[in-house]
């Protein structure tokens, strides 16, 4: 038995009638991640340990934070959220893997003062079990709709890991903002200590989280392995499926992803966003799908809502090697890129961030 999802029906629509794309800032060092401030602030996370930030359209020369990370492979500065209260808080959530070995992955918090680190802010939140490699770091993070953080971490190259409930590797986790366990956890009877926080399992790689702002949905880009690249809509207490399977399952005892493409098509799923903003329905034709992207492909391509399994591939993004994307309050879709498909950063491509304003009915 195969997904309606997995044989959904490609339109592809021209490029130019799509979107169209400005740049906003560029000579960025192998980017990962960013989030999108109430303010108007982006926050960069480069895989070397600097947090960037943009304000009115500059990058700003100076760091926001600089964390001493192990930025080998896949390994570094991964993962930032905003605070839902932050023009209070001026807080920030960071996923990233601590100078030392073993390596570990780190959630912690910092706040800000203006546009650089408020002294002795920083907090560890949560370490995790350690890596045996340097691959599937994970470092995806969003806030649900209790306002805990969801952080999805990779098997860290060890796939037995992302099943069993002894480890954090391979799992979605939710921790609350102060460091605590939501008691609402779906397996608060099954584990212990750091690994109460698990509320899914069977990842392999989850790069990219999104909560939809006004459902709540979790949907969740996890990157494949020799098969398939999974769009998985996540509940409490799931089993993705990883390393026993990917792709679409006929076990009930397995969620099915919500969408699923072979290496025909892509190599490696990355970013991810619903096209939904807090408060106010985004235009149609778009509204409440899921834009996303493949790291080697480079184009935009959009899953439209509810179990019709319809894709679109709307053509190329403006930079190769897109990593991450978000919607900002009016509708536009940010889209952060490597500058070229390398992972090591070796070639010297420089990053870029890109704002793409959707053409709508």
């Amino acid at each position: 038995m195969i997904s309606a999802a997995l044989l959904a029906a490609v339109v592809t629509a021209s490029p130019a009638t799509a979107f169209t794309s400005s740049r906003v800032v560029s000579g960025l060092t192998r980017p990962v991640a960013f989030a999108l401030a109430p303010d108007g602030r982006v926050f960069i996370c480069e895989q070397g340990g600097a947090l960037r930030v943009v304000r009115d359209g500059r990058l700003l020369a100076r760091a926001a934070v600089h964390v001493h990370v192990e930025d080998s492979g896949e390994q570094g500065l991964l993962g930032v959220a905003v605070d839902r209260d932050f023009t209070r808080t001026q807080r920030l959530f960071l996923v990233y893997t601590p100078l030392g070995r073993p390596v570990h992955v780190v959630v912690a918090s910092v706040e800000l003062s203006g546009d650089t680190l408020r002294p002795g802010s920083r907090r560890e939140l949560f370490r995790s079990d350690a890596m045996i490699g340097t691959v599937h770091a994970g470092g995806s993070v969003a806030l649900d709709a209790t306002g805990h953080l969801l952080v999805g971490l990779g098997d860290g190259d060890d796939e037995r890991a992302a099943s069993s409930l002894h480890s954090s590797l391979g799992k979605i986790l939710r921790i609350a903002r102060d460091g605590g366990v939501p008691l609402d956890n779906p397996f608060l009877s099954f584990t212990d200590g750091p690994h109460r926080a698990i509320w899914a399992r069977g990842l392999r790689n989850p790069f990219a989280i999104g909560v939809h702002p006004r459902t709540g949905r979790v949907r969740v880009n996890d990157v494949g392995h020799q098969r398939f690249e999974e769009i998985d809509d996540v509940q409490a207490g799931d089993h993705l499926g990883w390393p026993l399977f990917e792709g679409p399952s006929i076990h009930p005892e397995y969620r099915t992803p919500r969408h699923a493409y072979d290496h025909a098509s892509g190599c490696s799923i990355t970013g991810g966003a619903f096209y939904a903003a807090p408060g106010r329905e985004l235009p149609l034709p778009w509204r409440d799908g899921w834009f996303f992207t493949d790291f080697c492909q480079g184009d935009l391509r959009w899953l439209a809502p509810g179990d019709s399994g319809r894709l679109e591939r709307l053509g190329a993004l403006p930079a190769p090697g897109p990593v991450a994307m978000a919607v900002d309050a009016r509708g536009a879709l940010w889209v952060l890129a490597r500058g070229a498909v390398d992972v090591s950063g070796a070639g010297g491509a420089t990053g870029v961030l890109d704002r793409l304003e959707l053409r709508h009915q």
